[in-house]
């Protein structure tokens, strides 16, 4: 399984390691580094982070939705199973991290 990254979540880690460390660039690309580094694993086991159950889901059904944890950030990625023949960018089941955010950020802030 690939682990892709969305256009948020790329601009998230960026901003992120600029804030934690605005005067020490090497020390934000080794955070960023550990960040990308740590989403790897879940090529191999996509259902490793917790479940983000929606009050629409249905009982019982996973929605793909699942969040990761790295140090004091959130990583929100969703698994997604593809349907050869409705998607045409992605033909391969894949993990797509959607966004990044503190632990102490409330969801729908980014």
């Amino acid at each position: 399984m690939k682990v892709e990254y969305a256009k948020l979540a790329l601009e998230r880690i960026l901003e992120i390691a600029e804030f934690r460390f605005p005067d020490n660039a090497e020390r934000a690309r080794v955070w960023m580094g550990e960040l990308i580094q740590h989403t790897v694993q879940l090529a191999d086991f996509p259902k490793l982070g917790h479940r983000l159950i929606s009050s629409d889901s249905a009982a019982g059904e996973d929605p793909g939705l699942r969040r990761l944890r790295f140090k004091d950030v959130w990583i929100i990625y969703e698994v997604r199973v593809a349907d050869s023949l409705r998607d045409e960018e992605h033909r391969g089941d894949h993990v797509l991290v959607l966004t990044v955010r503190h632990v102490r950020e409330k969801p729908g802030e980014d």
